[in-house]
């Protein structure tokens, strides 16, 4: 293995290991914080932030960052806990197929009024409670009626019921949609609202940038046409894809996708003259650097998309065996290397459809068009269309 392709396969593995460390997940992190028992105990100590995981009905404590143990705590055992300026958590009374059971909820609002969710493997559910002592679970249970799904707006309603000392939330119809952002900031509107001169604060966070690890692999079809001012080539060649994804995004929908893409392909050609044949065998492959924009349609088990940017080159190698069979003997036997002298145009992007199995797990399908005008001492068109396949974390 020559010196820069072992700097190449460095570079990759430097650049894979940088985003897999964003990827892990922090889970044995621990926060300063406390939490309060059932007899109005304070307890100061360390809390694991369990806020980036799916929400359980427990937390895990230690009294000194340098212990080696730390205790597990449940909702029958804690009143509240808290770590971090914004994250609380309250033991509270829920209904949940058909019996009430107590669970740790997050507080996403306090104030007159305070809004607390559970954010469990299903659905979200949230607990409204007014200072008055009125209580309000919020659920959102759609239906299908006609092959059509009909949203549940039931909860919005329930809310402007309790909320009818506030004209302005009752008169406004904007829509409020069954998020946590959304939901929070309506109760906090209603508090400055309806009892401004009680301290009202939200606790929801902004959208954070997030990140996505995926393989993929699969075929493609390469057509190409090339001409030096003498000889006009053409080929239509199978050849393979492979490769892993990088996605950036703060909302699904809207990503920024990058990664490695390997391509490969081979052709063969000939070219007959007045004493004889040409022969032509060519093998390129590239290692790319991809740069789209991809655009998903809704976040449903099975979602759509399209992309489009372009592939940035790391390497292209266009390898030539040119052979010349002439009055019945081979004349000319050359393997040459083309030198790629610059790019005139290029263009990348595509459809796909993503199959959601689980929040953190998604397999995809991808119809790949790429474009490239090079110079390779004369003019080099190539277009590929790949059916890939891979998977998305």
């Amino acid at each position: 293995m020559n010196s820069l392709m072992q700097k190449q396969l460095f570079s990759i593995v430097l650049f894979l290991t940088v985003v897999n460390s964003l990827l892990v997940s922090q889970s044995d992190q621990f926060i300063r914080g406390y939490y309060i028992t059932n007899q109005q105990d304070t307890v100061w100590g360390y809390i694991e932030d369990r806020h980036p995981q799916l929400q359980t009905n427990s937390f895990l404590f230690k009294t000194s960052i340098e212990d080696k143990t730390s205790k597990s705590f449940d909702a029958s055992e804690v009143e509240q806990y808290y770590y971090a300026p914004k994250i609380h958590y309250r033991s509270l009374a829920i209904r949940q197929n058909g019996r009430e059971e107590t669970k740790f909820l997050r507080q996403l609002v306090s104030g007159y009024a305070e809004l607390y969710q559970l954010q469990a493997a299903g659905p979200s559910i949230y607990l409204l409670q007014l200072a008055s002592g009125e209580s309000l679970q919020l659920e959102r249970k759609d239906s299908i009626v006609k092959d059509h799904v009909k949203l549940d707006r039931e909860y919005l309603g329930k809310m402007k019921y309790l909320f009818q000392d506030c004209a302005r939330l009752l008169e406004d119809k904007r829509r409020v949609d069954f998020t946590q952002g959304m939901l929070a900031r309506y109760v906090y509107n209603y508090n400055r609202c309806a009892h401004s001169d009680q301290p009202t604060e939200i606790y929801t966070e902004g959208r954070k940038l997030r990140f996505g690890l995926g393989a993929y692999a699969g075929l493609n079809n390469n057509q190409i046409k090339s001409f030096n001012g003498l000889f006009s080539y053409e080929a239509n060649e199978p050849g393979w894809t492979a490769g892993l994804w990088v996605e950036a995004f703060f909302f699904r929908q809207v990503s920024l996708r990058t990664g490695i893409h390997y391509n490969t392909y081979s052709s063969e050609t000939a070219r007959d003259f007045s004493f004889g044949t040409d022969y032509f065998t060519r093998k390129f492959t590239s290692i790319e650097i991809p740069l789209n924009i991809k655009l998903q349609f809704g976040n449903r088990k099975i979602s759509p998309y399209i992309y489009a940017g372009m592939n940035l080159p790391i390497r292209i190698d266009l390898m030539q065996h040119y052979r010349r069979f002439e009055l019945d003997t081979w004349t000319i036997d050359r393997k040459e290397k083309l030198q790629l002298s610059g790019y005139l145009f290029r263009f990348n992007g595509g459809i796909g459809t993503s199959f959601r199995f689980t929040d953190h797990f998604r397999i995809f399908l991808n119809l790949d068009y790429d474009y490239k005008d090079m110079k390779i001492g004369y003019t080099y068109h190539m277009q590929r269309f790949a059916l890939t396949t891979g998977i998305l974390f």
